[in-house]
């Protein structure tokens, strides 16, 4: 199946995947296509609802479920015409000396 995933600066792309395969293995994908880390990458399943308030302090997702690495894409009935939300933190570079 094609999933539509949007960033949260209104970049849309799909990717194809497997119903059988883990959201680990839809965030390597992502990995490959948008050079995002991994363990930077948060997924958003809601339909097609979201809503995302974006302030000077970070970025809050409502109304939406985050979906686990070990699930698999089947297990949260998504359809093709609905979206994934991905939200990629920043790696902080300070350090306390």
């Amino acid at each position: 199946m094609k999933l539509t995933i949007k960033t949260l600066k209104q970049k849309i792309f799909t990717i194809d995947v497997l119903t059988e395969e883990t959201v680990f293995e839809v965030k390597e994908k992502i990995q490959a296509v948008r050079g995002s880390r991994l363990e930077n990458q948060k997924l958003f399943h809601a339909g097609q609802l979201v809503l995302v308030v974006m302030h000077r302090y970070g970025t809050n997702i409502y109304v939406g479920q985050e979906l686990a690495n070990d699930r698999t894409v089947a297990s949260y009935d998504i359809d093709e015409d609905e979206f994934l939300v991905l939200v990629v933190s920043k790696v902080s570079t300070y350090s306390t000396v």
